[in-house]
């Protein structure tokens, strides 16, 4: 299932770039979206490369300047 799907209906993908994903979120909501967003990023890889190690990296920023 992608992303966009999995996510709840007050998130949504604002940008991707390359390997990135920019989701803007309700605060209440952060932590769940960043759970959804780096299974389904591991899963789809693992799909592609079963024997390949991967690892994701998430944050949880107020705005870009964070990241």
């Amino acid at each position: 299932m992608l992303i966009s799907q999995r996510l709840p209906e007050t998130a949504r993908i604002v940008s991707t770039v390359h390997d990135e994903v920019v989701v803007e979120c309700a605060e209440e909501t952060a932590e769940s979206c960043k759970h959804i967003i780096t299974t389904a990023m591991v899963e789809a890889m693992a799909d592609l490369f079963p024997e390949v190690p991967v690892e994701v990296e998430a944050n949880i920023c107020n705005s870009w300047a964070e990241k």
